[in-house]
């Protein structure tokens, strides 16, 4: 076929999605189409006509044509076609050169269903108005969807790619590609897929690429193998990912991927490095019974907001969450951890389950915050455990440790129970500091144990210990231990109180007294306000109140210790702020704070504060409770939740019945004024 005899339409890319390198794909465009034009009359061919309709069988027996006879050529790039059935077909080009059909646009389904196409196709930057079904059908030859658009379904379930596929850029809505199975690579790079991708027990006997993909709903890979490296680098997940039960040979490199729902990779198998740094997972997080054999696993600086579980994971070899936060529970119990285990300077906020697991190697938890419940007992550790300068809440340890123990400079701000913990190596808590009981009791020091500077806020326990060398405990600091009878003891730090020292004169109380404007509202009765206070406090349950309440008792004990004299005379000041929008009473309390604790010492005639927080302005309602209230059974310093909740309750209705008996001369709350008026004195300074 002579020049002068061809269509005259010279190919342009509506796109400029390039094909992967990977593979012989060509890059070159063709420089003109080869097909013969319709008449003499009109130099375009059948798949380059914008005149006239012709039937679809007279289409796809062109096609076969141009395909198969040695006189024809296979280039179809930028033609457009009707719907085309091929399904059940054997397509192949006398030279073996490619069917070209990019950016070619179908006007309804291309189906290729069952058919074996035994050359490369060529279907980059291509619009498929319908469906492409190539469900069953065997490519010989690699195949090109690189930016092709596919407007509804793809259907290449049992499908067979004897040379690979690129699909970079593809743009997809649902696609059904289980059990594929696809000998060279699989490239999915930029790829987007507006709804559910289904790839699971697919067969990928090459790499499995897919960064920078958009998967809006489901991407599911569920139960596939991969020979080669598998990669989801960079991708957005607007549905559940599914790994459960793959075969992964080589690398496995989640990192920056982000999935807004629930991730499923239970039961899966690594082989390579798992390669998971700054990821986001919004939903549940499952690794149960996940098995890694690489040397490297790493999630770190990632996101785990949802409940996440690697409860009877295997990690062969070091594995970290250095950075990481974990907003949710988490849990890693009955797993077998051979190497490090590396948390360093990450942030737990719900209850962390490292109890009953095996750890070969070491466990690290330094510069680590954790504001919740922290477990190991239970499990079994062979290495050292390094904790330096971590901060947590309640901690339970109780391992068996058959390595050194570093809590130097930690802060345990609740209870820190070791009870029956056996220390096998050299253990230090030297600069440690414990706001609740340290329990050690029935422990085992198996080594040397020091105490160097340690701080016990409250009497620790040694109830049954036994050291094979006797801990020097006068180098540990008991200057302001507490005790306590009525069970556990949490208390807070002394930095953690402000304006310690503040004095006011008394007669500040008496007179004109200034209050600031906004602070009136909080002293004047107000007896709807009183009442709903009261209803709500008796409602909440026992979590409820120790989440609303549990800070600013611990800061009170705190300032009785330090105020003088402790007893009688020293008052507490809580805030209470108000949510004028609940519907039921157990959610009117939205957040309280001591405001202060002051003593009234009439021989030098002041007011003089142990604590005094100046934020007045978030509290909508102020109660007063002195530290002689018979609710308050203990010594003040030690006074239970139970007994702090009673005091401020009776407070609070004798603030009713007051108002009710006409009994108040002064309007103003007489416990809360100090506070008012030692703020007040701090703003003026």
């Amino acid at each position: 076929m002579t020049q002068e005899t061809h269509c005259s339409y010279q190919y342009r890319s509506l796109s400029e999605t390039a094909p992967a390198a990977v593979g012989p794909l060509p890059v070159a465009e063709p420089d003109y189409c080869p097909h013969p034009p319709l008449s003499s009359d009109y130099d375009r061919c059948l798949f380059h006509t914008a005149e006239g309709e012709y039937p679809p069988n007279t289409i796809a027996e062109t096609f076969l044509e141009a395909v198969s006879k040695p006189d024809q050529v296979a280039t179809f790039a930028g033609g457009r076609i009707g719907s085309i059935d091929l399904s059940g077909t054997v397509l192949e080009t006398p030279d073996g050169e490619p069917i070209d059909l990019r950016g070619a646009t179908i006007d309804g389904d291309l189906d290729l269903s069952n058919a074996t196409i035994k050359v490369p196709l060529l279907l980059g930057n291509a619009a498929i108005t319908g469906t492409l079904d190539a469900r069953g059908t065997r490519f010989e030859g690699i195949v090109d969807l690189a930016g092709a658009k596919i407007g509804r379904q793809t259907l290449v379930s049992h499908a067979q790619f004897d040379d690979g596929i690129v699909a970079n850029g593809l743009d997809a809505g649902f696609v059904d590609a289980r059990n594929l199975t696809v000998d060279g690579p699989a490239v999915f790079d930029e790829a987007s897929f507006s709804a559910n991708a289904r790839f699971a027990r697919s067969a990928f006997h090459g790499e499995l690429s897919c960064d920078r993909t958009e998967w809006r709903l489901l991407a599911d890979f569920a139960m596939i193998s991969v020979t080669d490296e598998t990669s989801f680098a960079d991708s957005t997940v607007g549905g559940e990912f599914r790994l459960t039960g793959a075969s992964l040979e080589q690398d496995l490199t989640l990192s920056g991927i982000e999935i807004d729902s629930d991730v499923r990779c239970c039961h899966a198998v690594v082989s390579g490095e798992l390669n998971a740094p700054q990821v986001t997972f919004a939903g549940k997080v499952d690794f149960d019974d996940f098995r890694h054999h690489g040397v490297i696993a790493s999630f770190d600086q990632s996101t785990f907001e949802g409940y996440t579980s690697f409860s009877f994971a295997t990690f062969a070899n070091s594995l970290s969450f250095t950075d990481c936060t974990f907003k949710d529970e988490v849990w890693f119990t009955y797993g077998h951890f051979d190497g490090i285990i590396d948390f360093d300077s990450a942030q737990f906020e719900d209850l962390t389950h490292l109890r009953d697991a095996t750890f070969g190697g070491d466990v690290v938890v330094r510069n680590a915050c954790s504001t919740s419940q922290l477990f190991f007992h239970g499990s079994t550790i062979q290495g050292d455990v390094d904790a330096r300068e971590a901060t947590i809440d309640h901690f339970q340890f109780g391992a068996e440790l058959a390595g050194d123990a570093d809590f130097r400079s930690v802060q345990f701000d609740a209870q820190a129970v070791f009870r029956g913990t056996e220390f096998g190596g050299a253990t230090r808590f030297d600069a440690a500091s414990f706001a609740g009981e340290a329990d050690f009791t029935d422990c085992q020091f198996l080594s040397n144990v020091s105490f160097d500077g340690t701080e016990f806020l409250v009497s620790p326990t040694f109830e049954d210990t036994r050291f094979v060398v006797e801990p020097d405990l006068d180098t540990a600091d008991f200057s302001r231990t507490v005790e306590g009878d009525e069970g556990p003891l949490i208390v807070a730090r002394l930095e953690e109180l402000d304006n310690t020292g503040t004095t006011v004169p008394i007669d500040a109380l008496s007179g004109d007294i200034v209050i600031p404007a906004q602070a009136a509202r909080l002293l004047e009765p107000n007896i709807t306000r009183t009442k709903a206070l009261v209803t709500a406090l008796k409602s909440i349950d026992r979590e409820t109140w120790y989440g609303l309440f549990n800070h600013s008792i611990k800061l009170a004990r705190t300032a009785a210790v330090e105020a003088e004299p402790v007893e009688t005379n020293c008052r507490f000041v809580f805030g209470l702020a108000i949510n004028d929008d609940a519907e039921t009473p157990e959610a009117l309390l939205e957040e309280t704070e001591l405001i202060a604790a002051y003593t009234i010492t009439e021989i030098d005639s002041q007011i003089e504060f142990s604590h005094l927080d100046p934020g007045l302005d978030r509290f909508d309602h102020l109660v007063g409770v002195p530290g002689s209230d018979d609710a308050l059974k203990s010594n003040v310093t030690v006074a239970t939740h139970t007994e702090f909740r009673n005091a401020i309750l009776r407070r609070l209705m004798g603030q009713i019945a007051r108002y009710e008996h006409h009994e108040e001369k002064n309007t103003l709350q007489p416990d809360s004024l100090p506070a008012v008026i030692g703020i007040s004195h701090l703003d003026a300074k």
